[in-house]
């Protein structure tokens, strides 16, 4: 869990700060349940010391697509990502969640 790696950091007197991960197993690997993360972290953020960041899988366009002759520009080739439009929104979500706090 993430109090579990703070303290070990923290004893070792390593940098506390905690970059969450929005995506993969915290998302089930479905990148479209990656705003469901960031809902939920706004909500701790503003209470949490110990995180320092946030990382999403983002890109021009959701979803992924195999490396062929003939790519989609603006879609990922390794994981899924959530798109241009959407990273957005969650951007201009979470910034209005964390200003209310």
């Amino acid at each position: 869990s993430a109090d579990k790696v703070f303290a070990d950091a923290s004893s070792r007197d390593l940098n506390s700060k905690l970059l969450i991960d929005c995506s993969h197993g915290n998302s089930n690997k479905d990148h479209e349940q990656q705003a469901r993360v960031v809902e939920y972290l706004s909500k701790v953020l503003p209470k949490s010391t110990s995180i320092g960041g946030l990382m999403i899988e983002s890109n021009l366009k959701p979803g992924n697509q195999k490396i062929t002759e003939n790519l989609e520009y603006g879609v990922s080739v390794t994981d899924s990502c959530i798109g241009f439009e959407t990273t957005e929104k969650l951007l201009r979500n979470l910034n209005m969640l964390l200003s209310k706090n």
